[in-house]
């Protein structure tokens, strides 16, 4: 009766709620969480680090479950890995429209894909523009802001989990980063009036 109580009081968390929760509702969460990608084998030890480690709600950590699944802590949210899957190289598709004008961007959210965004046509040759993942020390200059930003760093501000910057591609013009998708363009690319303009849209290639 006690164990049916407490499983029904559990099932009132999500994983905003559950970050304050005590101690004995996360654990009871985080073997709820698991049992519906049909995980059940865990230890009490494992469980009680992964239900401790949401409470933190700081950055990324990493807990091995098996040898096909790992479990991260994301500020606070779980996420299952595949481990096979996160193997696999992230490939994007970058089409290209001539247009006039400013179009509203599609996603608000760094790296959620598919993502649009106008850049001045005047400013950009079409033939260089590229998208590619992110690279150690690439910077950026945001539009709106002065001088140059790292984007590791804008990426830890905007609270990006840290398995999911590797994922997040940049478009490049002349090896120059002026647009990082789901965030916004880079200064000095912004379409001006109702002057030429190319409509750029990223999506994310199925392997």
């Amino acid at each position: 009766d006690e164990n049916h109580f407490l499983d029904q009081i559990t099932k009132g968390f999500n994983d905003r709620t559950i970050l304050t929760a005590p101690l004995n509702i996360r654990r009871r969460y985080v073997r709820s969480w698991l049992h519906n990608f049909n995980i059940d084998r865990i230890c009490s030890d494992l469980t009680n680090k992964i239900a401790e480690s949401i409470n933190e709600n700081e950055g990324t950590q990493i807990f091995e479950l098996n040898s096909d699944f790992s479990l991260a802590v994301e500020y606070g949210k779980l996420r299952l890995l595949d481990k096979f899957d996160s193997q696999k190289e992230k490939k994007w598709n970058l089409e290209i429209n001539h247009d006039c004008g400013w179009k509203k961007d599609e996603s608000l959210l760094i790296g959620k894909l598919p993502a649009t965004a106008s850049v001045c046509a005047k400013k950009v040759n079409s033939k260089e523009l590229k998208v590619r993942n992110i690279l150690p020390g690439d910077k950026f200059n945001p539009l709106g802001m002065k001088g140059h930003k790292k984007i590791q760093d804008i990426l830890v501000d905007k609270k990006v989990p840290k398995l999911e910057r590797s994922s997040i591609p940049v478009v490049t013009n002349n090896n120059e980063i002026i647009w990082i998708p789901g965030y916004c363009i880079a200064n000095g690319f912004a379409v001006h009036n109702n002057g030429p303009s190319l409509n750029l849209k990223v999506t994310e290639v199925k392997i």
